[in-house]
């Protein structure tokens, strides 16, 4: 497991050893290049704690005089929950952010997210508006004076940049913007998208808001998953990650909002940090169920 986690920057924990039952003897018969069926049984998992699982499995030792390849004598079930929720319709008027200042200082940080727009009717739709009192921004929108209202467009640290990617209503996407190492990267669906360098990666993160660039704000908006990170998540973490939940306890965890009250005008923090977001009015809770396995298969 370690090995794996290593490798693919991954956070798999062990399956329970009670949640599992598999014979600890198999015998492939002389003559035989493999044995019948091997039954494993996986019984009730945790599905709250947002842990993804792994079964590693190996061939400790054989009775007859062959080789056990490092390679082929081992493999590794990965279990994860699927992600299934309600999800707020937001627009201008709900306003989501988080009280008091976080005075957070980092080199690096990642926002992510599943994000819908019903519309590009306007430019300046902003989904995320990370306040800063070094950094100079976190301001990510959709469309500016002179790009397509269809574009994402991100300024920070006195630049911006555009995505390539030209995004469609009423359809659901996983985007990731990762900062550090002098660089910004957009990830759209799990691919890298486009990308901005930078002189410095230094911030002070003080808030967060949802859809939040007023009046310019003319359509709705339904999101899912946020989580604010301090530091950059390689493609791979948001590849392994990005259609399932993960423990409020993960390393870096900055405020992680899953976005799946079904009511209310509270979207609470499910890392320890307490960094609830307040509505100003209440969002639409539609009752709406997507799974983000393929959200876009389910919302038809």
């Amino acid at each position: 497991m370690e090995e794996y986690n290593a490798k693919n920057d991954a956070s798999y924990v062990t399956l329970p050893v009670e949640c599992v039952e598999l014979p600890s003897e198999v015998v492939i018969p002389a003559g035989s290049i493999s044995s019948e069926p091997v039954e494993i049984v996986i019984k009730d998992i945790p599905t709250d704690d947002g842990y993804a699982y792994c079964l590693p499995i190996k061939i400790a030792s054989s009775d007859a005089p062959v080789e056990i390849m490092e390679v082929s004598g081992r493999l590794i079930y990965l279990i994860t929950t699927p992600l299934i929720q309600t999800v707020p319709t937001m627009d201008s008027s709900t306003f989501p952010e988080g009280s008091g200042d976080w005075n957070l200082s980092t080199n690096a940080w990642t926002l992510e997210g599943w994000v819908w727009m019903g519309s590009f009717p306007i430019n300046n739709q902003a989904i995320f508006n990370g306040a800063v009192s070094a950094g100079t921004e976190i301001y990510i929108r959709f469309g500016d004076a002179d790009v397509p209202y269809d574009v994402l467009q991100i300024k920070t640290h006195g630049s911006q940049f555009n995505s390539n990617t030209v995004f469609e209503p009423a359809t659901w996407y996983h985007i990731a913007f990762v900062c550090g190492n002098n660089k910004c990267i957009l990830y759209v669906n799990g691919q890298q998208d486009a990308s901005m360098d930078l002189s410095s990666t230094d911030y002070v993160i003080e808030n967060l808001q949802l859809c939040s660039s007023g009046s310019y704000f003319r359509t709705n908006c339904k999101m899912a998953q946020v989580r604010f990170w301090s530091r950059a998540l390689s493609q791979n973490a948001i590849q392994d990650a990005m259609n399932r939940e993960v423990p409020g306890t993960s390393e870096g965890l900055i405020g992680y909002w899953k976005l799946n009250e079904g009511s209310g005008d509270i979207y609470h923090d499910s890392s320890p940090n307490g960094r609830n977001l307040t509505c100003q009015q209440t969002p639409d809770w539609t009752g709406e169920m997507v799974n983000f396995s393929n959200p876009n298969a389910s919302a038809e």
